[in-house]
């Protein structure tokens, strides 16, 4: 998953969004504007453990396939992140063997399908998830199965501690939770922020950042998302995570490598 961002219309940028002419950025994206479905039987507030989850594998629309990662945090949120660096945002209700999730669609170049909703019906069944989406006038489906040696992992803030680098060479550094990134010279955006633990037992946290003097204004402030650890060269070596601008104007997608620990 590489480093980009995008937004309805944007410019390149490591914290900020890509519009329809848009490029690779460090950050990644979710939605604040998702809801929940109407079907549940459990609060919003949380899933049941088994269910939540790292999710890979496969969608179908028509005669397209393609891959697809879905993060189904414990408290009750999900971010979907497609191979074509597509996302998704939003909340997930809990019914029996169900996950209904709702939310809304980010992707470089939608159009006016920016911020669609979209609705995935799935069906949890021995640590795989299956079962239709529908949204735009599109529907498909989903063939997910969970990556439990991933997720089902502790985490605390030391495991961020340390410099870190996007696929643009920008630099990051984290110390017990505090993210500073070095300006970005094609936006001039200086970003902050901190990492939340969702569950300390579970690979899963929320992020968020602030930016601020970038060159197009509207790119600053707030973006919230999800994120998680991953093992690109050795245990907890690479963060994921996705994030979205306060006024749904854009998202980023950010993968950060480890350069040295502290």
């Amino acid at each position: 998953m590489d480093s980009e961002s995008n937004s309805s219309n944007s410019s390149n940028s490591s914290n900020s969004s890509n519009s329809s002419n848009s490029s690779n950025s460090s950050n990644s994206s979710n939605s604040s504007n998702s809801s929940n479905s109407s079907n549940s039987s459990n609060s919003s507030d949380d899933i049941s453990l088994n269910k939540a989850g790292i999710y890979t594998g496969t969608y179908l629309i028509g005669n397209e396939t393609g891959e697809t990662l879905i993060l189904v945090t414990s408290d009750a949120d999900f971010l979907l992140i497609s191979d074509d660096s597509e996302i998704a945002i939003g909340d997930v209700v809990e019914a029996g063997s169900a996950l209904n999730m709702s939310g809304r669609y980010y992707s470089e170049g939608a159009g006016s399908d920016w911020g669609t909703r979209i609705v995935a019906n799935l069906t949890y069944n021995n640590a795989t998830l299956s079962g239709q989406y529908f949204g735009f006038s599109d529907t498909g489906n989903f063939s997910l199965v969970q990556d439990s040696v991933l997720y089902n992992r502790p985490i605390s803030l030391s495991s961020f501690n340390g410099s870190w680098q996007d696929s643009d060479g920008l630099n990051y550094s984290i110390s017990n939770g505090i993210l500073s990134v070095a300006t970005d010279p094609l936006t001039g955006c200086a970003t902050i922020g901190d990492i939340e633990l969702i569950n300390p037992n579970y690979n899963e946290f929320e992020v968020d950042l602030i930016t601020s003097d970038c060159t197009d204004s509207r790119f600053n402030g707030e973006w919230e998302g999800y994120g998680f650890l991953s093992d690109e060269s050795g245990i907890n070596s690479s963060i994921h995570f996705s994030a979205l601008h306060e006024y749904n104007r854009a998202y980023n997608l950010t993968k950060l490598i480890k350069q040295s620990s502290f």
